[in-house]
């Protein structure tokens, strides 16, 4: 039996309600939320992100929420460990 390496990426996908005329309107509305969700993680990890983004208003996020009920894991890649093979005296020096 061989080890193997397997990647994946997990996802949980989120969901928000807003008033728009369009759709259009609703999918600007809602790219302009996830980008400032996405500054507002940034700038937890690093408070110098704030500098780049003076006019943002900060809880514009606040309307997503988790769906954890629909939690994902995606396999991405499946790969054999090589072991490397003991080392030889006399021929590996």
């Amino acid at each position: 039996m061989e080890e193997y390496k397997i990647e994946a990426r997990a996802s949980v996908p989120y969901a928000m309600y807003i008033k728009a005329s369009s759709d259009e309107e609703a999918r600007n509305i809602a790219e302009e939320k996830a980008k400032s969700y996405h500054r507002t993680a940034m700038e937890r990890a690093n408070p110098d992100i704030c500098r780049a983004y003076p006019n943002d208003i900060t809880n514009s996020y606040d309307s997503w929420s988790m769906r954890v009920d629909d939690f994902g894991l995606e396999i991405e890649s499946v790969s054999r460990v090589c072991k490397m093979r003991p080392f030889i005296p006399g021929f590996d020096d």
